[in-house]
């Protein structure tokens, strides 16, 4: 199994399609969505090759990822403009006084 990130080119009722750089395009069936997470075309995901068939169609999976990858970098900006504007609002109410 390989794990990577790939684009997803398209959403139809069949599923998810991810483009697969020169290998095309591979399908996630919706039973192997993580249902906790709603996905868009553009959007890149990790997955894992299922199956590859004689006809050259490709089964894939979406691996859920871990809430601490997905954001750890939001949270961490997040805090760090928290912190500065509570110093900035502390600078303020100093003025003020």
């Amino acid at each position: 199994m390989i794990e990577n990130q790939y684009k997803i080119s398209n959403i139809t009722k069949f599923g998810i399609f991810v483009d697969l750089d020169d290998n095309g395009t591979g399908l996630v069936r919706w039973s192997n969505v993580p249902k906790s997470e709603k996905y868009h075309i553009g959007d890149y995901v990790s997955i894992n090759i299922l199956n590859t068939h004689p006809d050259g169609k490709i089964d894939l999976e979406i691996v859920a990822e871990d809430f601490n990858d997905k954001f750890e970098n939001f949270i961490s900006t997040s805090y760090i403009r928290l912190t500065d504007l509570q110093e900035k609002n502390k600078h303020i109410r100093d003025f003020i006084k």
